[in-house]
C-alpha cells in the first residue's frame, strides 16, 4: 500500500487548534482566541487519519519537551539553591 502524503498545512492548523466548537462561529479556535474562518475548518475537516495521527504524536511530542525542559528548569533551580 502507498504511503499517504501529509499535508503539512493541516498538521499545522491541528496542532494550533481549540477543538471546543464556539457558539458565536460554530468553528474551533486557534490557541490564541482566533476563530477559526470557515475556509480553515472546512481544511481541517479534510484531515486524513494519518494527517490526525501525525498531529497526536507531534501534539505528543511537544508536551513531553515541555516536562522535560520544566524538570531541566527545576534542577538547576535546586543547583542554584544548594551553592
Amino acid at each position: 500500500m502507498p504511503e499517504t502524503e501529509l499535508r503539512v498545512e493541516i498538521i499545522a492548523l491541528l496542532l494550533d487548534a481549540d477543538f471546543k466548537l464556539r457558539p458565536d462561529t460554530n468553528t474551533w479556535s486557534h490557541s490564541d482566541g482566533r476563530p477559526f474562518t470557515r475556509a480553515e475548518q472546512a481544511t481541517a475537516f479534510q484531515a486524513t487519519r494519518a494527517e490526525l495521527e501525525g498531529m497526536a504524536a507531534l501534539s505528543a511530542r511537544n508536551a513531553a519537551a515541555v516536562l522535560e525542559q520544566d524538570d531541566a528548569v527545576e534542577a538547576l533551580t535546586e543547583l542554584v539553591r544548594a551553592e
